[in-house]
């Protein structure tokens, strides 16, 4: 059994068809689906050290792509980029309000979302 916790935002968010919710949910609905979660690596440090040093590198890592595609599967590619462009303003609002105050993790994680939407157009 799998279970899936959701912040009240994010249930909301879906409930209201906003696109950064949806995408977000089918993204990390995309990583069960191709089994990223059976090694229990998802939400390890080891992970995001990988995942920030092929960011460092200007890669985006193979499972990020899979959940991508799968978001896109079923909610269209335009529409996963367009989430996917929110999530990057997202976490622009973040760093201006002073909530995220690393400048370089920042800068890494628009850049590689950046690519990941250059990625799903191709």
């Amino acid at each position: 059994m799998i279970k899936v916790e959701m912040t009240r935002e994010m249930f909301y968010g879906i409930k209201q068809n906003r696109k950064i919710a949806r995408v977000t949910l089918f993204h990390e609905l995309g990583h069960y689906f191709h089994n990223h979660h059976k090694d229990g690596k998802l939400d390890t440090e080891e992970y995001f050290q990988e995942r920030y040093d092929a960011a460092k590198a200007g890669k985006v890592l193979q499972m990020e792509q899979e959940a991508d595609l799968f978001a896109a599967d079923y909610l269209g590619t335009e529409y996963t980029c367009e989430g996917l462009r929110e999530v990057i303003d997202y976490t622009r609002k973040q760093a201006e309000a002073g909530i995220v105050t690393d400048e370089e993790e920042t800068e890494l994680a628009i850049a590689e979302l950046e690519r990941r939407i250059e990625l799903l157009k191709k």
